[in-house]
């Protein structure tokens, strides 16, 4: 069955043929090779028209958006152009503006920021849609265990990384997160757990980095 967030190659692999690919791994270690539809078409366009890829479709949608649709527009192309020009129209109560989607988008300080080659969609959103929570302790309830796509214990990553204990957090799977935001959708106590995830996976990297440096 469809469910979010299905597209994920993890995701995929293990729907479509019940095989997993290992922590650290890639699909070609699960016998998969996996490649989107706008990849194939800009391999198409690149060996049959010889056109590079100059251009991106996305869409753009929201609230505040009065004209919703999807678009293609030249790669670098800044979005408060296409605003300026009218291509995208824009309502007076956009509060929040999210390059990508809801569950795993960005949110940007303006308009001022270029169309790139993996932009999937832009989101002008109301103040209705951008509800702001304060957090609240952790409850220790799993919910966010039970909606984590790749089956990891995102509870216990998030204490460790309180704790400062990186590595630690890693064997609970801190890398193997796809921050997909399911955890941080269901938690009761609204706490930013993709924030700190990603947060925690810079932390680490770093850290391993400065002990390889430290060794040569």
């Amino acid at each position: 069955k469809t469910k979010y967030p299905q597209g994920g190659e993890k995701s995929l692999v293990k729907a479509v043929l019940d095989r997993e690919i290992p922590s650290g791994g890639l699909p070609a270690d699960a016998g998969c090779l996996i490649q989107n539809v706008g990849t194939i078409c800009a391999i198409a366009d690149a060996f049959k028209e010889g056109k590079p890829l100059i251009d991106r479709p996305f869409t753009v949608s929201g609230g505040g958006c009065k004209t919703p649709k999807n678009l293609i527009a030249p790669i670098g192309v800044v979005v408060g152009d296409l605003i300026a020009a009218g291509t995208i129209t824009l309502g007076e109560d956009v509060t929040k503006i999210i390059a990508g989607g809801p569950m795993m988008g960005f949110a940007m300080a303006s308009a001022d920021f270029p169309v790139v080659k993996n932009t999937s969609g832009v989101l002008f959103l109301t103040e209705a849609e951008t509800k702001a929570f304060e957090e609240g302790p952790c409850l220790g309830c799993a919910r966010c265990a039970g909606a984590c796509p790749m089956r990891l214990t995102p509870v216990m990553i998030h204490r460790c990384l309180g704790a400062g204990q990186l590595e630690r957090a890693n064997k609970f799977g801190l890398l193997d997160c796809i921050e997909c935001g399911s955890c941080a959708y269901v938690c009761p106590a609204h706490i930013k757990l993709v924030q700190r995830f990603k947060v925690g996976k810079a932390d680490l990297r770093r850290a391993r980095q400065a002990l390889q440096k430290k060794g040569a």
